[in-house]
């Protein structure tokens, strides 16, 4: 069988066409699948080409001329590829200047390039250096068909991607990118429909790994895609966009939830709060230095979890995010005690003043006594402020004995309690008493109704049910 019926040709066609026509029946005659047709193939292409016709005005070469053999490792079969794969880049670099010194470049890269193409992944390296020396996929001199370099840049392609896979399964997503990042922009990768091919099979590879939706969107950054261009079309595009903002979002969780120690991010804090399991002395021991910043964290978490990340929650069991709510003390209602203290001094200091008959007189001596009850009740604020403070060990045996006595005492720091409101509630009682200068009989009445009014003021502002609307409704506004 001739050349010319090998490649479905005319004798008279020319060397464009016959390139054309390798091309065409590269795809067919693949090295990898059918060694033996790439073989006879790769033969008749190059008979072909040197029976082109000379051009006009050249002397016709002779038929009966001795053909020498060259004298660089060229392989006829594609079995004994060991020759070139494996060898160290000196050694090629050696036999390439023997090449080029005998003038036998030519001959030496289809040699390389029928080794490349028998070898598979094996002659990975022998193909990069030929990308290096021989200008293969950049220079223009190099006398590889188009459909030889399509191949070879495919078969790179798919290296490279799963090379990128196995090192996100290995270093995590940010050896990945840098990586990917260098891979980008290698020269066979360069023209069009090298690029779309490899993203389109490094995008498959990734999104069918379990962390990859969370790198929709940095791949399509740097695939410069966007909705309207997406190859899927737009649908797909916001179902794998959701996907991502979920796993992304389910990597977080897991990065904070394996946090040692006590977080140092609101958010790691409130998602240990959440999501782990915890017995209720270790959650008041854990909320002991919350401050708003973390408050306002749990109220994020568990808005996410319950209305945009449903899934997620369910992952960890669907527990009860709400329950923050009873560790958060009612530190505002307890704001109103400074007010109420500032009356009752202001109550309490009028009739001792001494007013003049001018009207300038008496608004001084007003002013003076505000202030004096204003100093008295800073100073009862301060004085409440450190004994909450050094109840804090206390508080989860102020819990057990308030339910203890009290009976039906509800669970954190919300309510009343016999220590840190009822005790306090008497000291603070007292310490009006003491300052009030009243006779004996009075001052026990006297006491004991500021003690009734500090007391039932400190069940009302630990509940505080008028307040939390407006603390639910002030947290929504700020998410």
């Amino acid at each position: 069988m001739s050349c010319w019926e090998v490649l479905g040709l005319e004798p008279q066609a020319d060397s464009r066409t016959v390139k054309r026509r390798y091309a065409q029946l590269l795809k067919v005659h693949r090295p990898d699948t059918d060694p033996q047709g790439f073989q006879r193939l790769r033969e008749a292409y190059e008979h072909a080409l040197r029976e082109e016709a000379p051009p006009s005005g050249s002397p016709a070469p002779s038929a009966e001329a001795p053909v020498t053999p060259p004298a660089v490792p060229m392989p006829a079969e594609p079995g004994p590829v060991q020759r070139l794969v494996g060898q160290p880049a000196e050694r090629l670099d050696q036999w390439l200047s023997e090449a080029e010194y005998r003038q036998q470049r030519s001959a030496f890269e289809q040699a390389v390039l029928a080794q490349c193409l028998a070898a598979g992944d094996d002659g990975r390296e022998l193909l990069l250096w030929a990308i290096r020396r021989l200008g293969w996929f950049v220079s223009v001199d190099v006398r590889l068909s188009a459909g030889e370099l399509e191949h070879l840049a495919r078969r790179l392609a798919e290296q490279d991607a799963r090379r990128l896979c196995a090192r996100l399964q290995r270093k995590g997503a940010r050896a990945f990118l840098k990586r990917l990042d260098r891979v980008l922009g290698q020269p066979w990768l360069q023209a069009f429909d090298q690029r779309e091919f490899f993203q389109r099979d490094l995008f498959t590879r990734v999104l069918a790994m379990p962390e990859g939706a969370a790198l929709f969107k940095p791949l399509c950054r740097r695939f410069g895609w966007s909705k309207a261009d997406f190859p899927e079309g737009p649908q797909a595009w916001e179902t794998l966009w959701r996907q991502s903002r979920e796993q992304a979002f389910a990597a977080r969780l897991q990065d904070w939830l394996r946090t040692t120690g006590v977080p140092r991010k609101a958010g790691a804090r409130a998602a240990r709060l959440l999501l782990s399991p915890m017995h209720e002395g270790e959650r008041l021991r854990f909320t002991r230095h919350f401050r708003g910043k973390d408050w306002k964290a749990c109220a994020r978490l568990a808005d996410q979890l319950t209305q945009h990340y449903p899934h997620v929650w369910a992952r960890y069991g669907s527990p009860d995010v709400q329950a923050w709510q009873v560790l958060m003390p009612p530190r505002e209602g307890w704001k109103h005690t400074t007010l109420l203290l500032w009356l009752l001094a202001l109550t309490l200091l009028l009739p001792s003043g001494e007013y003049g008959a001018g009207g300038l007189d008496a608004l001084l001596e007003l002013l003076v006594l505000a202030f004096q009850g204003g100093i008295v009740a800073l100073i009862v604020r301060g004085l409440m402020a450190a004994w909450s403070f050094l109840l804090r060990p206390l508080e989860l045996y102020d819990l057990r004995l308030s339910r203890r006595v009290l009976g039906g005492a509800r669970p954190g720091r919300r309510g009343l309690r016999l220590l840190r409101h009822g005790l306090g509630s008497a000291l603070l009682a007292l310490l009006f008493v003491l300052g009030s200068e009243l006779p004996d009989g009075r001052s026990g009445l006297f006491g004991l109704a500021l003690f009734g009014l500090f007391l039932i003021y400190a069940a009302v502002a630990s509940r505080d049910p008028f307040f939390r609307g407006r603390q639910r409704s002030r947290t929504g506004a700020s998410r």
